[in-house]
């Protein structure tokens, strides 16, 4: 389903995700000579491969309302190899949100069936982000939607990029300091179950891998470098 009008009309609006940095490694071609001349190139190395020519269509290869997926004509430097390279392409979507939900020295864990790995993780709350909310209020949206109850307090710990290999999806880090009850406004059959456990004790699910997932492990990071959670939690005997 390759759209290259779609991609040129990109190319155009968001000129700050078709730019070439200096000395990158890797160029992107915009033009459209450029373009159609690469793509011959690949058509003609797929066919001597024996795979399918449409993997070397440039242009929009796939979209939906949640993803975009665009295929870039690139020369790889230092010698101008000519290739083709696949992104999520974000431009004009709204920062996701993460929140890390604390509660004293507890913290609030969703443990939630993911379908891409086809069995429950455990995850701090999380989604995307709506157009004309700001990210805090994205992130309350969030919270209340999945595990509800009272936020007293809630600032950003930054800024996280999920892949940066092959996505400009950008997610915004939140802590909030909320009260113990949980109340969610749209029960999510997939979440499995809302609960609390002693800081100590999640880091330690950390530290022998029962917390897997990158966001969860990103906000905890950003958490415990800048203090927000005390380091010396991690002297206590909870942590072998």
């Amino acid at each position: 389903m390759r759209n290259v009008e779609l991609y040129f009309e990109y190319i155009n609006k968001y000129p700050d995700k078709f730019t070439n940095a200096d000395r990158s490694g890797t160029e992107l071609v915009c033009d459209k000579a450029g373009i159609m001349e690469i793509e011959e190139i690949m058509k003609r190395r797929m066919r001597e491969n024996g795979k399918p020519e449409e993997w070397a269509e440039i242009g929009v290869v796939y979209q939906d309302c949640y993803i975009t997926i665009l295929r870039d004509a690139v020369l790889f430097k230092p010698h101008n190899t000519p290739g083709t390279y696949i992104r999520q392409f974000n431009a004009g979507s709204v920062c996701g949100v993460v929140i890390l939900p604390i509660c004293g020295d507890e913290v609030c864990l969703l443990r939630i069936f993911r379908h891409s790995l086809r069995r429950y993780v455990y995850e701090l709350p999380r989604g995307f982000g709506n157009l004309g909310e700001t990210e805090e209020q994205n992130a309350l949206r969030e919270f209340n939607e999945e595990v509800g109850g009272t936020v007293r307090s809630i600032h950003c710990l930054g800024y996280v990029y999920e892949n940066t290999g092959i996505s400009d999806s950008k997610t915004a880090l939140f802590l909030a300091e909320i009260e113990r009850e949980t109340k969610p406004s749209e029960p999510d059959e997939s979440i499995d179950k809302v609960f609390f456990m002693h800081i100590p004790e999640f880091l330690q699910m950390i530290s022998d891998g029962r917390v897997e997932d990158g966001f969860t492990l990103a906000a905890v990071s950003r958490a415990l470098v800048t203090g927000v959670i005390k380091l010396k939690l991690l002297l206590t005997n909870h942590i072998k």
